[in-house]
């Protein structure tokens, strides 16, 4: 009976930790932008389709 309670126990235990680990770091990156990628914006306008832009703004 005492490793069961171990067990719970422990478990208990890292599943606050994590828990406490996820909201700071949701606190800590609130409202922060993503890092620009140069490489990635460049990528996107070489292959964006234009084509559709009319319907896009009609709406």
């Amino acid at each position: 009976m005492l490793d069961l309670h171990l067990f719970v126990g422990l478990g208990s235990a890292l599943a606050a930790a994590g828990s406490i680990g996820l909201v700071v770091y949701g606190i800590r990156n609130a409202g922060r932008d993503r890092p620009a990628k140069p490489v990635l914006v460049e990528e996107l306008v070489k292959t964006a389709p234009y084509e559709r832009l009319d319907n896009i703004l009609s709406k």
